[in-house]
């Protein structure tokens, strides 16, 4: 789960924080954190996080995001090259 939580949040403060809620909230109700369900609940927990920086962002940096997610795709979209 440690990776996992590293790789979504990649060092983000409020996203670290959120994560570290997630995972203590399953933790305390005696859950054993399941990597998708988790995956799951952070993405629609953090959604408005991600819906305000594109809105804020001008057209070339919304153009930059793109570039830079699709950088991190290493070649591969729907599963395809």
């Amino acid at each position: 789960m440690r990776d996992a939580i590293r790789e979504i949040a990649n060092g983000h403060p409020t996203l670290l924080q959120i994560a570290g809620f997630l995972f203590y909230r399953e933790l305390k109700t005696d859950k054993v954190p399941d990597l998708q369900s988790f995956t799951d609940d952070f993405k629609s927990t953090t959604t408005h996080i991600f819906q305000t920086i594109w809105s804020r962002a001008t057209e070339v940096e919304q153009t930059l995001l793109m570039l830079i997610a699709l950088c991190n795709l290493e070649g591969q979209l729907h599963n395809k090259k």
